[in-house]
């Protein structure tokens, strides 16, 4: 996003991009603590755990819903609206699927290598949509949840149907909630695949986003009891800590959309925000390659985290400087109508 600073939803733009850019960490943290000692149970360490930090993808989904509205609301066509999708996401992606399957390739992680072929899938970023294609770092999974969303929004676009926002959610919402309690009566695998390709599984994260973008340009009760019913959902669809823990980040949300959490214009959240898309996309298998080359040293300290961290946090400084911006910048001006270049996000 093309931040200035001296308006207040530009304001609250940074404080969005700072919470990408915690949410972010806080996967990186999980994957580092948590989820390589479930995929390589011989991995030896004894530092603290962070099993929740897997739901920082919930809050990117979150972000997502709201940071959406606020582009669309220009009166973009669909195909702008997807390019300008296109050109956030692919820049950095590239990137980071050659780094990542060369390392891989190079050094080796057992159960996360890919074929050549595979490979190649993924640089389409449509892998996620292709039955058997392996993703060549599992992270990538929720770019195939956000280009469903993406879709779905240009294909609302094309039909006119923005008009029917609300009347639209409350259906995708009440879809969503049928086909989970089907699947509570059946093992069915039909409903199953149906509802994960719909992302009925994450439906309510990117409305109660939408929802808190009504809400912040004008109150509204209906949006209100929608943003409330997505949180029953959430409560009915899983384990009562990942409920909490899922309204404190609708609480966060609401916080930093109505600028009540000014710490998080603190330069280093700033400065997280800015890389966090790359770091999203680099640090899982690199990390896991590091740690698990210091096991094989017999280094497992309670700060062994520390050095993928900072490998994986400097690596998505010089993707996104060096190549992000550049080649976002270039896209921009190459595929984008004239006057929506200043609006790109």
């Amino acid at each position: 996003m093309r931040i200035v600073a001296n308006t207040s939803q530009n304001i609250r733009l940074v404080e969005l991009d700072a919470l990408r850019g915690l949410a972010a960490i806080a996967v990186v943290l999980y994957h580092y603590t948590t989820r390589i000692s479930e995929i390589y149970p011989n991995y030896s360490y004894s530092g603290f755990k962070f099993p929740y930090g897997n739901l920082g993808v919930q809050l990117f989904f979150l972000l997502s819903g709201f940071v959406i509205f606020l582009t669309i609301k220009n009166k973009l066509s669909p195909i702008d609206f997807l390019k300008k999708r296109a050109i956030r996401l692919y820049p950095s992606y590239i990137i980071c699927v050659m780094i990542t399957y060369l390392l891989i390739s190079t050094f080796g992680l057992v159960g996360r290598e890919v074929s050549i072929s595979h490979a190649l899938i993924n640089f389409s970023l449509m892998e996620g949509f292709i039955p058997g294609i392996k993703y060549v770092d599992g992270a990538y999974w929720s770019l195939t949840v956000e280009i469903t969303f993406y879709i779905f929004i240009a294909l609302l676009l094309y039909m006119g149907f923005m008009k029917y926002i609300f009347e639209t959610l409350c259906l995708w919402l009440a879809a969503s909630f049928t086909l989970f309690l089907l699947l509570e009566k059946t093992d069915y695998k039909l409903l199953e695949i149906l509802y994960q390709k719909t992302i009925s599984n994450y439906s309510y994260l990117f409305i109660a986003g939408i929802s808190f973008y009504f809400l912040s340009q004008k109150f509204s009760w209906r949006y209100l009891a929608l943003l409330l019913s997505t949180l029953i959902f959430q409560y009915m669809s899983s384990d009562f800590t990942t409920f909490i823990v899922v309204m404190i980040l609708y609480l966060i949300l609401w916080g930093a959309i109505n600028q009540k959490l000014k710490f998080l214009s603190n330069s280093l959240f700033v400065f997280l925000g800015n890389i966090s898309y790359s770091l999203y996309l680099i640090h899982q298998n690199i990390g896991y390659i590091i740690l698990l080359e210091l096991n094989k040293l017999g280094i497992s300290s309670h700060y062994i985290i520390v050095i993928p961290l900072i490998t994986s946090i400097l690596i998505s400084y010089l993707i996104t400087i060096y190549c992000e911006k550049p080649m976002m910048k270039y896209l921009k001006t190459k595929f984008l109508k004239e006057k929506q270049l200043s609006k790109a996000s």
